[in-house]
């Protein structure tokens, strides 16, 4: 479930530019993350930003070492869609 969530997530609050426009604008993003997947941790921090609102939070139920995976997997699947 965690792979089918990151694939959901891998875009959200897209802003419409690419990584290297980002860097070479020195955009905000791109500064907060040092250049590096740039997008990529954007879209990780974003659903995980999302997800921690109460409403939001379909890990409630889950324990701190099952939450933890969750958050591993989903982190690891959406930096791994940077094709740089």
């Amino acid at each position: 479930m965690s792979y089918v969530l990151a694939g959901a997530c891998h875009d959200v609050g897209h802003l419409g530019f690419n990584n290297v426009y980002l860097i070479e604008k020195r955009d905000q993003i791109a500064v907060r993350y040092n250049d590096v997947s740039v997008l990529e941790n954007f879209h990780v921090a974003t659903t995980f930003e999302i997800l921690s609102e109460d409403k939001y939070d379909i890990f409630s139920k889950l324990n701190k070492d099952q939450y933890k995976q969750v958050r591993k997997t989903m982190i690891g699947a959406i930096l791994a869609t940077d094709m740089a």
